[in-house]
Parts: structure tokens; C-alpha cells; sequence
């Protein structure tokens, strides 16, 4: 047979059921006379006892203690030819049954531990987690496809970036080029202009003394 843990200090379990315990007496004690008393009465029951059942829920491990709750829930069948207060009779019933239900949690959890805080099992050694190269391998095995995919996508980018440069370093190799070409030709021309000055003075010199 499975155990049953508190997931909650107990002090704080046996305060909140009694809070539980207090609304349900104040429920049942409401005067009904009424049809719409009775339906305002029932609706707040349903909301009581779906409370309840979350409490039992959240505070203990297994849900046998919520079991226990449900069981006085509100169903949608009713006798025919029930009066108001024949009505109202029956809903009194199922509030204290349920009190009775939750005043025996509150009760047994003196015997009921507190569930232990998690860690590694006795006698089991912890598995150490893996680094470094260790990761990788792992993750790699795991993760063969995805690998494979991430692989492809990093070799692509490393290729676009290789042709990358190379084309900027042929477009830079030519650039310098028609500008070794370019200063050249500029140094031709300006040697054949100062030729061109030097044989025009002389021809000016050969001039005057000749009398032209």
C-alpha cells in the first residue's frame, strides 16, 4: 500500500483545514426558506467542497484524501417531489458529513510524516555530469541529426566568408594595379612635357643668336 506524505509542514496543514472546518459550519448553519436560498446555498457548497478537495490536492502526495472530499459532492440528481426544506435537510447532511471527513485529516496528521526533502538515493552514487569533451560526445549521440544540420550551416558560412575575401582581394589587387598604371603613365607625360619645354628653350636660345 502506497504512503501518504504531507507536502507541508504539518502546523500549517492543521491550521488551513480548520479554516475549512470553520466556513463549512457557517455554511451549514444558513437559514433557507427559500428556492433561490437553497440554489445560493448549494452553489456556495460546490465552491466549498471544490476548495477542499484542491487543499487535500496540493498538501498531501497521493490523492486519497481528496477521494475522501469528492465523495460528498454535490450531484446533479434530485428526488422528485422534494420540498424546499426536505432539500435544505439534504444539504445539511452532505456539509456535515464533510466536516466529519475533514476533522479526521485534521486528526491523523499527527501520524501522517512530513514528505522528505528530495535528494540523491541511499546507497546510489551520483552520477557526475559530464564536461568538456564528454558533453560534446554526449550531446553529439543525442543529437545526430540536428549535429549533422549544424555542421552543414557552419561549413556553408565559413565558405561564403573564404569566397568573401578572396573576391574583395582580387578587387583590391586590381584596384592597385590601374593605380601603379594609372601614377605610371602620369610620370611618362610629364617627362615628355618637360622634354618638349627643354627642346623649345633651346630652339628660343638657337634663335637669338642666329638674329631671328
Amino acid at each position: 500500500m502506497k504512503k501518504t506524505f504531507l507536502s507541508v509542514p504539518k502546523d500549517e496543514a492543521r491550521y488551513k483545514i480548520g479554516i475549512r472546518i470553520k466556513i463549512g459550519e457557517e455554511l451549514k448553519a444558513r437559514p433557507i426558506n427559500t428556492q433561490e436560498e437553497l440554489w445560493v446555498a448549494e452553489q456556495a457548497e460546490e465552491q466549498w467542497t471544490e476548495f477542499n478537495a484542491q487543499l487535500c490536492r496540493e498538501y498531501f502526495s497521493d490523492d486519497s484524501m481528496e477521494r475522501e472530499i469528492l465523495r460528498h459532492k454535490l450531484t446533479a440528481y434530485v428526488p422528485m417531489g422534494q420540498s424546499v426544506l426536505e432539500k435544505a435537510a439534504s444539504f445539511r447532511l452532505r456539509i456535515k458529513q464533510q466536516l466529519s471527513t475533514l476533522t479526521s485529516i485534521r486528526d491523523r496528521i499527527d501520524i501522517i510524516a512530513v514528505m522528505p526533502p528530495a535528494g540523491p538515493m541511499v546507497g546510489v552514487e551520483a552520477t557526475p555530469a559530464p564536461r568538456g569533451d564528454g558533453m560534446f560526445k554526449q550531446s553529439v549521440e543525442n543529437h545526430p541529426i540536428a549535429y549533422a544540420v549544424a555542421i552543414a550551416i557552419a561549413s556553408a558560412i565559413i565558405t561564403a566568408g573564404i569566397m568573401g575575401w578572396v573576391q574583395n582581394t582580387r578587387v583590391e589587387a586590381v584596384s592597385t594595379k590601374c593605380e601603379t598604371e594609372k601614377t605610371g603613365m602620369k610620370n611618362d607625360y610629364e617627362a615628355q612635357i618637360r622634354d618638349l619645354k627643354h627642346q623649345i628653350q633651346e630652339f628660343e636660345q638657337k634663335k637669338t643668336k642666329v638674329g631671328f
